[in-house]
């Protein structure tokens, strides 16, 4: 984890806002994973770049954090892989192991 991380996890106030510091800041997912209750599923996938499939499927995939109208769906995450150029079959794959 980085210092901002560190600084995060150890001010837990902050975590209150940390939709607006998904927006601002790239985070590893050892932070995230950490702070799992305090953001959006869908937030997180429309901002973090360095995501990888399986911690998408296991931490924000039809997340009990979410509200019952915003949360993170199947589509969503294929959409996110297939644009860096993962094949859906490869997402499915994955998709099945985890879930």
């Amino acid at each position: 984890m980085n210092e901002f991380e560190q600084h995060l996890l150890t001010n837990p106030s902050e975590l209150s806002t940390m939709n607006n510091h998904l927006r601002t800041n790239q985070f590893s997912e050892e932070f995230l994973i950490k702070v799992r209750p305090f953001y959006d599923s869908w937030k997180c996938i429309r901002t973090q770049n360095g995501l990888s499939i399986e911690f998408c499927f296991k931490y924000l995939y039809d997340s009990e954090f979410d509200s019952a109208d915003d949360w993170t769906d199947y589509s969503e995450i294929e959409s996110y892989f297939v644009k860096k150029g993962y094949s859906k079959e490869y997402i499915r794959d994955i998709f099945e192991k985890i879930i």
